[in-house]
C-alpha cells in the first residue's frame, strides 16, 4: 500500500475543498504497480449502496489481489482490508466499493475463491462496518495491561 504525502501551501492560500478534491481524484490510480487508496476524514456518513462486505479472506491476501479479482466485475473505487489496530494483522475481512450498483450486484452473485478459500460476499451495511472498525473492549484491556517479564 502506498501513502500519498502532499505538501500543502500556507493556510492563508489553501482552499480546503479544492485541495481535498484534487487529492481524492487520485483514488484508485496506480503508482508503481499499486493502487492508491485515499481515506477522507469527514463528518459525513459513508454511502454503502455500492460496497460489498467480503469475508473468509486468507490472512496473507493483499489489497492488490482483491483489486484484481473484483476488477473483473467492474470499476473498483476502493478496497480496504480490515486490520487489527495493534498488530496490523489482517482480520480476514474486507470492503470493496464499486462505481455502480450494477457492478456491486454482479460481484455479490459471484463465486470467488482465493487461496483455496471460498469468499463470503454480501452487500455492506453501516452495521457491518461498525462491527469491524471499532476496537473490542478486550483489545483495549489487553493494550493497557503491563507485559509480563
Amino acid at each position: 500500500v502506498f501513502f500519498l504525502r502532499i505538501r500543502r501551501p500556507p493556510r492563508s492560500t489553501l482552499d480546503r475543498s479544492s485541495a481535498a478534491s484534487d487529492v481524492y481524484k487520485r483514488q484508485g490510480q496506480q503508482f508503481r504497480g499499486k493502487h492508491i487508496r485515499v481515506d477522507v476524514v469527514s463528518d459525513s456518513k459513508h454511502d454503502y449502496k455500492n460496497t460489498i462486505f467480503v469475508g473468509n479472506i486468507p490472512f496473507k491476501t493483499t489489497e492488490e489481489e482483491l483489486w484484481s479479482k473484483f476488477g473483473e466485475f467492474g470499476k473498483v473505487k476502493n478496497v480496504r482490508i480490515v486490520r487489527d489496530k495493534v498488530t496490523h494483522q489482517a482480520k480476514g475481512i474486507a470492503y470493496v466499493t464499486f462505481e455502480t450498483k450494477e457492478e456491486r450486484v454482479k460481484a455479490s452473485k459471484a463465486s470467488i475463491d482465493i487461496g483455496g478459500r471460498q469468499l463470503r460476499i454480501k452487500k455492506a451495511t453501516s452495521k457491518s462496518c461498525l462491527l469491524y472498525t471499532s476496537p473490542s473492549p478486550r483489545d483495549a484491556t489487553l493494550s493497557r495491561m503491563p507485559s509480563s517479564a
